[in-house]
């Protein structure tokens, strides 16, 4: 037997270190227009694919959850992502037991790129177990709300006997204005060094099976005459190089990343953008004389700057503005 849920999964997802996280959920911030009520859980999950990945690289994400005694098989579509801010389909079906039940994957759910898989080739490839911290509250701007689960994730991420922590925070919609979400990420983010990050927790498995298939994940694209396109691409490829390098330091990730934010930059000036000119002015200017560097100078550098608010601010304004002018 089996419940069939199927919604649009709308989410920020921040990055942010272990000190933050302890911090966060005690903040007064939550309670300025309703008080959550915070509750634990322990989340177990397997993450099932092919013995060649064919699921990710159609961009589909499958896993089973282990949530108290309540098994959770969920097929997550190909969405979008930038500047931490994510959107896209997920089927959520209640099992009874740990083993995928693949009668559930039918025409109506599976993408029809993978319509020639064979499903009994799936099977569990690693996991990710994290306690999350959860509660549900309501935040206001003007006249419009957003009823908003914030999720305060810790644990690891487990594959070929390897693993890394996962230190998160996500802010998923339940109800109301997606603009209004965006606009209390910000308003957390003026407050906590938070990095959005568009790496999700399947991504990061992918990555420890094989860090040396690991790709950026945004499409390499020619330039646009549509200033708004260029505006997500080079902000989407600035968020991915700066995850990259804190997962894997390289210099030359930390020149693109800088080029692209140049190229970001141009466009931004061009529609007389002035707010966000001004804040990745002040990024900008802060790291073109360093970024000649040694390693350990850049590293240095970075370790600072995810010690500020700057970043967190300017990915998620630029993605609120995107937002609003889409």
């Amino acid at each position: 037997m089996s419940n069939q849920n199927s919604l649009k999964e709308i989410e920020i997802k921040l990055y942010a270190n272990k000190q933050t996280l302890e911090q966060i959920y005690q903040h007064p911030i939550f309670s300025q227009f309703s008080k959550p009520r915070w509750q634990q859980k322990e989340l177990f999950n397997q993450y099932i694919d092919t013995a060649d990945h064919a699921l990710t690289d159609a961009k589909v994400a499958l896993r089973v959850r282990k949530d108290g005694d309540q098994y959770i098989q969920t097929l997550k579509a190909k969405g979008h992502s930038i500047g931490g801010f994510s959107e896209r389909d997920e089927f959520d079906w209640l099992i009874n037991t740990p083993q995928l039940d693949i009668s559930l994957l039918d025409n109506e759910h599976w993408p029809k790129s993978l319509a020639q898989l064979d499903k009994l080739k799936l099977t569990p490839i690693f996991s990710t177990d994290f306690t999350r911290n959860y509660a549900l509250f309501t935040w206001q701007k003007e006249k419009d709300q957003a009823e908003i689960e914030v999720a305060i994730d810790e644990g690891l991420v487990k594959a070929n006997q390897k693993q890394e922590p996962i230190n998160e925070l996500e802010l998923e919609l339940r109800n109301g204005s997606t603009s209004v979400m965006l606009d209390f990420a910000i308003e957390l983010a003026k407050l906590f060094p938070l990095i959005p990050s568009d790496t999700s927790k399947a991504e990061r498995g992918y990555r420890l099976i094989n860090s040396d298939n690991y790709q950026l994940g945004v499409a390499k694209q020619i330039v646009s005459n549509n200033p708004y396109e260029n505006i997500q691409y080079y902000l989407a490829m600035s968020q991915r190089l700066l995850e990259s390098y804190i997962w894997q330091p390289s210099k030359t990730k930390l020149v693109s990343w800088l080029e692209h934010l140049q190229q970001l930059n141009s466009v931004l000036n061009q529609l007389y953008i002035e707010p966000l000119v001004a804040q990745l002015n002040i990024i900008l200017d802060d790291w073109k004389p360093i970024i000649t560097g040694n390693d350990e100078q850049l590293m240095e550098k970075t370790k600072q700057e995810l010690n500020k608010t700057r970043w967190g601010v300017f990915s998620l304004s630029t993605s609120h503005w995107l937002l609003n002018h889409s």
